[in-house]
């Protein structure tokens, strides 16, 4: 026996059910990611170390125990922005925001801002003689 329901159906047929749409997931995000410049920062870094040029501003120009910086710290990071990617003094902070500098050198990219290289650039001035013979001696 046949049963007119909109589509012909046979009894002997089962009766299929309308497909169900797949719930959807939700979608699960992972931590956001951090994308830093590297380049030649690690090399620089150990050149510097090897050369002990913090040391050698640090010995020859002395800061105060407040300071959150030494002189030597801030002139290697200066080095190394002047070796791999030369910016404005004013831009220092924005570069070592992009760049890896906080990871390699251990210096947060805040405390790196114009005054702070100012300063440190005009500790070094009067001894920069000292200084300059004094690296890789």
């Amino acid at each position: 026996m046949l049963v007119w329901l909109g589509v012909w159906e046979h009894p002997a047929v089962p009766r299929q059910r309308p497909r169900q749409r797949p719930r959807r997931q939700p979608a699960r995000y992972g931590p956001p990611s951090v994308e830093k410049l590297l380049g030649a920062l690690p090399v620089v870094a150990d050149f510097c170390q090897r050369l002990d040029l913090a040391g050698i501003v640090d010995r020859a120009c002395p800061v105060r125990e407040v300071a959150t910086l030494t002189h030597g710290q801030v002139i290697e990071v200066l080095v190394a922005n002047r070796l791999t990617s030369p910016t404005p003094l004013r831009r220092v902070e924005d570069w070592a925001q992009t760049w890896a500098v906080p990871e390699v050198f251990a210096i947060p990219s805040a405390a790196l801002n114009d005054d702070r290289i100012g300063r440190a650039l005009d500790a070094i001035a009067p001894k920069l003689e000292v200084i300059v013979g004094s690296v890789g001696a």
